[in-house]
């Protein structure tokens, strides 16, 4: 068989293993009205990667938090939902190094709150500090 066709051949059965999320099907992913204003921990599955977020299958709403002003937080669960990094803050480039490890099919949880259509994660574990390469421990 010709190099290059077997390259072609494995560079194609690899594509079908990664799912990178568009920017149409990131438009259509949003919230559900009860879920506005969620603050809580969410624990999921990725289901599609993109450089500045990742596509998240809610299975279970592990926490709510006092502050959460979600009506109804269970509306979540079931739902592919935008998680992404903060714009800013002490945590925000451990956190967007953390996203960017992920894969499709990673299973995992996150501390976010509902900001917009999506979902931005307010802080990482410190198993999740650890995988995004922070040297910084959680108090």
């Amino acid at each position: 068989m010709n190099n290059h066709i077997r390259f072609g051949v494995i560079a194609g059965a690899l594509l079908l293993c990664v799912q990178f999320v568009s920017a149409a099907e990131a438009q259509k992913a949003g919230l559900p009205a009860g879920a506005k204003g969620f603050a809580g921990i969410v624990s999921g599955k990725v289901t599609g990667t993109h450089a500045d977020f990742v596509m998240f299958e809610v299975s279970k709403i592990t926490n709510t938090w006092k502050h959460s002003k979600a009506e109804k937080a269970d509306a979540l669960v079931g739902q592919k939902v935008l998680v992404t990094a903060p714009a800013e803050g002490k945590n925000a480039k451990d956190i967007a190094r953390y996203l960017k490890g992920l894969k499709v099919g990673d299973e995992t949880s996150f501390d976010v709150k509902a900001e917009g259509d999506s979902l931005v994660v307010q802080e990482l574990t410190d198993a999740q500090k650890g995988n995004a390469g922070s040297k910084k421990k959680r108090d």
